[in-house]
Order: structure tokens, then sequence, then C-alpha cells
């Protein structure tokens, strides 16, 4: 007998049960991803587009050699804020880079929710999304005391820093794995790494007008708003600090960038300027 797929609302209450329990320090007990459809692979925002095109799925967009130039780019930029004490807020460097990360900056770091209305939001059906829509989704569910109990993992509250306004609404947790792989793949689907996590994907199926459900839950607010929100300029501000000490970022990098990192203060094009020098240093 074949085994029916729970509906996106069945696993919104599955997720909120587990959404309240908590560990005996106070933290959520579990953290949740949403993802509309069924990939293959749940890499970083940093090793993403590396991995697609030395996969080939990106062929005629970008040459290898210019995206493996881009990822050790990004890869020194991550390294950096790991160990830069922020200006703002006098953040701690990780926790600095992992706030960097939400608001646009290409990292090693994987962006969790406490909120299972977050994680169902980010995984509907959205009239903003291009068609053909998936029939199907992901919902990921974290087992914290187990991820956090290895020396290979970190985790960071997000809503501990009171000016993120998107960080809180989204009730985000952000996850670093520091684990070794020999490949250094690092996918959140790998087999070895959702058990050693605690991390399992559950398939669901889109609802026929998720936007709807999202409607009577109260849940289709604009998660991604930027509004008044006094965080965003930390990932500008740190690729200007890397780029003061390090010199110029290739052409290719500070393109990429400037497309993803709000700019505070001036434009993006001024950013793209001011992070390139033409040549690789």
């Amino acid at each position: 007998m074949s085994r029916s797929i729970p509906t996106l609302d069945a696993m919104h209450v599955e997720l909120r049960d587990l959404a309240s329990r908590s560990l005996p320090d106070g933290r959520p007990a579990f953290l949740f991803r949403g993802e509309r459809s069924i990939n293959d692979t749940t890499f970083s925002s940093l090793d993403r587009f590396y991995h697609s095109a030395l996969d080939g799925i990106l062929p005629g967009q970008e040459n290898l050699g210019e995206m493996m130039l881009v990822h050790n780019e990004l890869d020194d930029i991550t390294a950096f804020f790991m160990t830069t004490q922020s200006r703002i807020g006098g953040l701690p460097p990780r926790l600095a880079g992992a706030l960097a990360q939400h608001y646009g900056l290409p990292t090693h770091v994987f962006d969790f929710t406490a909120s299972p209305e977050v994680a169902v939001n980010f995984a509907a059906n959205r009239p903003k999304h291009d068609k053909p829509w998936p029939n199907l989704g992901l919902l990921a569910v974290l087992d914290v005391a187990k991820a956090d109990a290895l020396d290979c993992v970190e985790l960071f509250d997000l809503r501990t820093f009171p000016t993120a306004e998107r960080a809180i609404r989204q009730q985000a947790f952000s996850l670093i794995y520091f684990g070794f792989l020999e490949d250094d793949r690092v996918d959140l689907k790998r087999p070895e790494i959702t058990k050693q996590l605690g991390l399992e994907w559950l398939v669901f199926a889109h609802l026929p007008d998720d936007e709807t459900y999202l409607y009577v839950t109260n849940n289709d607010i604009d998660l991604e708003d930027l509004t008044g929100d006094n965080a965003t300029g930390i990932p500008q501000e740190l690729i200007d600090l890397f780029v003061l000490d390090n010199g110029p970022l290739s052409p290719k990098t500070a393109e990429i960038l400037s497309k993803r990192v709000p700019a505070r203060g001036r434009s993006p094009e001024e950013n793209r300027a001011r992070w390139a020098g033409g040549t690789h240093r």
C-alpha cells in the first residue's frame, strides 16, 4: 500500500507541535527550514553557485575558472568576518558573520528558523514565483540538542540582536558546519551529515492555493522586507573592511555582491565601483 503524502497544512500542524517543545535552557528543541521544491542538494549560499557551475548546471552563464575565483574570494571574506570585530553594536565576529549572511552576503552559513510559520511561508508557492510551480516541497526539522553537542557545529540565535528586525521577524537562527569532508561538499541532504546533525527532511504536497492558506492563518506577511531595519548595513561594512585590509575584489565578485548585499548610504553601483579594482589582488 502506498503512503499518502501530507499536505502543507498537515505538516504545519506537525511542526507547531514540535515548536512547542524547548530545551532546559529555554532554547527551542527544534529548528526548521522550508524549501518549495524537492532539490537533491542543499548547499550554503556561498557553495551553491560554485557547485552548480562545477556540476555543469550553469552552462554558458559563467565559466568555471571565473566562478572558482569568485568562490575563493567569497571564502576569503567569510574567513575574514569570522575573526573581525564589527563596529555595529560591538558584535562578536561569528555573530556578525551570521547576520551578514542573513542580509545577503554569500557565506558558508545555513539559515534556519524557530517558527513553523516562517518555514511554511518560505516553502509555499506564491504568486511572485515563476510557474510551473512544484507539486511537492520539503520541510526540514533540526534536533537542536543533537546538533549543538557536536564540536563541528555552531548555532546562532539571530533574534538576540534587537535592531535586526527582519531576523527577528523570521525568528532566524544560523548554523555553521565545520565537519571535515574529503570532497568539501557540505550538503545538508547528504546522509552522513543529516544523521550527524539530527536533521530530517519531510516531503509535503502543495495545496492548490498555498497563498490562501497563508492568508487564513495570518501568515502571508513579507518576511524579506528590509524597511527600517538598521542591521542591513552589516554585510556592506564587512566587505568595506575586507577591501580596506586586503585590496580590491575581482570585477565579477564585486558585481555579485553589489546585487545581493543591501546598499546603505550609497547605490549598488557605487558599491560595485568601490569594491572592484579591475584586477585580482
